[in-house]
């Protein structure tokens, strides 16, 4: 998953994006005969831009795909499905720098388009609020697809109906912007990887967390805060946050010590920043 921020960095008086993800872990917890599913996301590097664009994207995604060589002395990152909302940024950076990845976009983000009326928006005036109903029903239900195959067929048959019904202008909008190519992996399971969600809400709360760490008061820091204050804060709280057992599957052992270590750091800078704030 990956995906940009904003509010954190703040340069000449304009926010800078912060560019963060990394690996999508799906675990499974809770008391016998009652499984709890959850979604999280581990992030492994943060990059800050002047735009949010396909460049400052391949960037981040080159030095992700080789910083597990230099770390760790492994093989560089081949990512067999890269998650995003529907950013073509994105989706290009990351079909030039891991050509072998399938790209899936995030299903809340498109259900969220129901939910606001952003649809609604593109539909003709004479559209009726019982027809809008049944349309929103109809792009619900194609998340709920098994296959591309079985996405595309049932899509053909809407848009036959839904320009019967007179709604030919928001068919070809439909079709270009979330039905043709990359653009209609938001299905079930298209990531075509077992336990792998079309959606980008691990990272969507993620971002919301990070921006609770630094409170209001450090929010769009300028440079020198974001290195000295912001920086160690989220770094603590993502370590903190990634050493938490229950992610890992049960074969996988976290060193009790890492958690420990990194949330004794996180108080350690916490004091220190509420020490300064009470002087100022």
């Amino acid at each position: 998953m990956v995906d940009g921020t904003y509010r954190l960095l703040s340069v000449d008086g304009k926010t800078w994006p912060m560019i963060n993800g990394g690996p999508c872990l799906n675990y499974y917890s809770g008391p016998a005969g009652k499984t709890e599913y959850s979604t999280s996301v581990i992030d492994c590097l943060f990059l800050f831009c002047k735009v949010e664009c396909e460049e400052a994207y391949r960037v981040y995604f080159e030095t992700l795909k080789n910083i597990v060589v230099t770390l760790f002395d492994l093989p560089p990152l081949d990512p067999a499905v890269v998650g995003s909302d529907r950013a073509k940024a994105i989706v290009n950076a990351a079909a030039a720098v891991f050509p072998r990845a399938r790209c899936v976009l995030c299903w809340p983000h498109v259900s969220r388009y129901i939910t606001e009326g952003k649809f609604a928006k593109h539909m003709s005036g004479a559209c009726t609020a019982e027809q809008r109903g049944r349309m929103e029903a109809d792009i619900a239900m194609l998340h709920q697809c098994r296959s591309q195959d079985m996405f595309d067929f049932i899509a053909a048959f809407m848009f036959e109906v839904w320009t019967a019904e007179g709604e030919g202008v928001f068919v070809a909008y439909f079709r270009r912007h979330y039905a043709t190519g990359v653009w209609s992996r938001w299905w079930y399971g298209a990531a075509l990887e077992a336990g792998v969600p079309a959606n980008q809400n691990a990272l969507e709360i993620r971002h919301s967390k990070q921006k609770g760490t630094l409170g209001a008061s450090l929010l769009q820091a300028c440079p020198r805060v974001m290195i000295g204050t912001c920086a160690p804060l989220l770094l603590a709280a993502e370590g903190a946050s990634n050493a938490q057992a229950k992610k890992w599957p049960a074969t996988l052992q976290v060193p009790p010590r890492l958690s420990a270590i990194v949330a004794a750091k996180a108080r350690i800078v916490a004091q220190s920043l509420q020490t300064i704030q009470v002087r100022q």
